[in-house]
């Protein structure tokens, strides 16, 4: 399993509270873009193409966004 793999499953099973996510979104000092993404994704289940379609951003960037602030949020998990 690759590393951000694993670090998504970690934060599925670990952000159960909205409180705490929340509080890890800024501990993470993502941006407010990067934040609403991580945010829909994984409290609202939002799959990354709605959610990059309705930010008008590609699915690329997307995916990008995602990415990054997983590597981020590992060092908070």
């Amino acid at each position: 399993m690759t590393d951000h793999v694993a670090t998504k499953h970690l934060l599925r099973e670990r952000v159960t509270d909205s409180e705490e996510f929340q509080q890890m979104l800024l501990r993470a000092m993502l941006s407010k873009d990067e934040a609403e993404l991580m945010w829909r994704h994984y409290k609202e289940k939002q799959d990354l193409r709605l959610i990059a379609d309705s930010m008008g951003i590609s699915y690329t960037t997307a995916k990008q966004w995602h990415k990054r602030s997983l590597k981020i949020l590992k060092g908070i998990l």
